[in-house]
């Protein structure tokens, strides 16, 4: 009897690169994306076509059927916040992560059969599915479609250049890992599903506002924030002008109600520290806040107020405005910036000064970190660190100004025996927080603080 032996071959790359596949519906415009899972990261498998308000983006060529194949191409600043929630543009690590998935050849399996020179390998085994839709050069050229792909990452070399990634044997080397482009080229944006937390928020006027305090721990581009463990930490951090964090009494488990307290150089940092499609507060973010939370509220009050001059009965209207921004004692009643106690949450400030919530803000008085060193000597030095709760609600933002002290950091910042409109540092000489190192208590003493964040989009 002969022995027949079968052997049955089969592709290995189909087993290593499992075809999980899904897809995805950009809700701002209702386009239908086709998402793989490879290793641990889902990705788009098809350039971004969303077409931002306002920016640089473009159609290569102006051709529509170049948008049809290969979606906008965009700067880098358009870049970092196109994405849609719960995506966004993938860090350098990210690109480094897949590539290390893929292995040997990985550009071959990234980039899809039949789109690319007769130069080029492409097996698109990943699924990735590339294609190559060349690029807009700083001079407004459009170059290299049907031998390039070029896509951006979030992550900053400097102020004029960020790394991209490019693909193809003829692409000319205009991004890379290891060095970085000039951010006014426009490249593809493939979006990465991220893993960043859903924070609540509250929409006032065309602001979208986090209504709950910020708790990165890792800056934009997948780089760890260092973490301050002792007073020394924190001072030599500041002093050095370097980005920090730390949590209340140095409790992580306080980052659920409190969020995380940090420094200047932490929300400043190039890495980025908001979560994509966030950005930390400018004064002018404050500024249209104010405007808008008080507008509605002066209309109110000249309504009534005529009413009452008409000789009508303005008790409804008043009432009106009672359930909006909460009880209107005699000595604030005439101040028509009010507004502000529609961004307090309403159990937190006690029975005279809570606020409404009107808007879901709600904003509780949050802590502050500082430190000072008391002493240096042969020994070592000597800190004083606390943590404080003074019945103020105040935020970092991304501003500053110079003063008789030198920079000194802008804040949002609204107390509990304040009644007035949102205020920033420029308006509180005596609450003035340091952008550098700290507030001079004399000459040899200085005050450095941390503070929570409420980022705006």
């Amino acid at each position: 009897m002969k022995t027949i032996l079968l052997v049955t071959f089969f592709s290995f790359s189909s087993l290593l690169f499992s075809q999980d596949k899904g897809q995805f519906t950009d809700t701002r415009d209702g386009k239908i994306y086709k998402t793989i899972k490879i290793g641990n990261q889902i990705w788009m498998t098809e350039n971004l076509k969303y077409k931002p308000q306002s920016g640089n983006y473009f159609i290569y060529n102006n051709d529509q059927n170049n948008f049809i194949k290969y979606g906008y191409l965009y700067d880098w600043n358009i870049a970092c916040n196109v994405c849609p929630s719960g995506w966004k543009l993938p860090s350098n690590a990210d690109f480094i992560e897949l590539a290390n998935y893929l292995g040997n050849d990985y550009k071959s399996k990234m980039m899809l059969q039949n789109s690319w020179t007769q130069n080029d390998i492409a097996t698109n085994e990943s699924g990735f599915s590339a294609v190559p839709a060349g690029l807009r050069n700083p001079q407004g050229v459009f170059s290299f479609s049907g031998q390039g792909a070029y896509f951006w990452t979030n992550t900053a070399v400097d102020g004029a250049w960020a790394y991209g990634r490019e693909l193809g044997a003829n692409a000319g080397g205009w991004a890379s890992k290891d060095f970085g482009s000039n951010k006014s080229i426009s490249m593809s944006v493939r979006c990465i599903k991220s893993n960043d937390k859903i924070y609540k928020t509250a929409k006032i006027g065309d602001q979208v506002w986090m209504a709950e305090n910020l708790t990165v721990t890792k800056f934009r581009n997948g780089d760890d924030i260092p973490r301050a463990k002792s007073p020394e930490d924190w001072y030599y951090a500041c002093e050095n002008q370097e980005p920090m964090y730390c949590y209340l009494n140095n409790d992580p488990a306080t980052a659920t109600v409190n969020g995380i307290l940090y420094n200047w150089w932490a929300i400043n940092d190039i890495r980025g520290i908001a979560p994509e499609g966030w950005r930390i507060p400018s004064h002018v973010d404050i500024q249209n806040m104010d405007v808008f939370i008080n507008s509605d509220l002066i209309r109110m009050q000249t309504a009534c107020q005529e009413k009452s001059n008409d000789g009508l009965n303005n008790e409804e209207c008043l009432k009106e405005i009672s359930k909006k921004y909460g009880h209107l004692t005699t000595s604030n009643s005439e101040n028509p910036n009010l507004g502000i106690t529609k961004l307090k949450s309403k159990n937190s400030w006690g029975k005279v000064w809570c606020g409404t919530d009107y808007f879901g803000f709600s904003a509780s008085p949050t802590s502050t970190h500082y430190v000072r060193k008391v002493y240096e000597n042969m020994v070592g030095d000597k800190f004083y660190s606390r943590f404080e709760k003074n019945g103020s609600a105040t935020f970092w933002t991304s501003s500053f100004k110079k003063d008789y002290y030198g920079n000194i950091g802008e804040v949002l910042s609204f107390s509990f025996l304040e009644s007035g409109s949102v205020t920033d540092i420029k308006d509180q000489d005596s609450f003035a927080l340091m952008k550098s190192r700290g507030i001079a208590l004399n000459k040899d003493e200085e005050l450095i603080y941390g503070l929570p964040i409420r980022c705006v989009k």
